[in-house]
């Protein structure tokens, strides 16, 4: 996900942290007024994190998570 503006959401971008997933992309993009977290962690339909760029996305190895902007 890449390059998109999210506005007023609970959660701004959720990404799966389940054992197996897939790499995923998560950059440049502008969120604003996520009252959950900007960059979440999901377990299946369960945050399993808190906002990522903050509780350190480097533990999930297939996350690449940088240059996003947060409100």
């Amino acid at each position: 996900m890449t390059g998109n503006v999210v506005r007023k959401a609970a959660i701004g971008v959720a990404v799966s942290v389940v054992p197996g997933a897939g790499n995923a992309v998560i950059a440049s993009n502008v969120i604003s007024g996520a009252t959950r977290g900007a960059t979440v962690g999901m377990n299946h339909a369960r945050p399993a994190t808190g906002d990522l760029p903050t509780e350190g996305v480097d533990r999930y190895a297939h996350l690449s998570v940088s240059g996003n902007r947060a409100s």
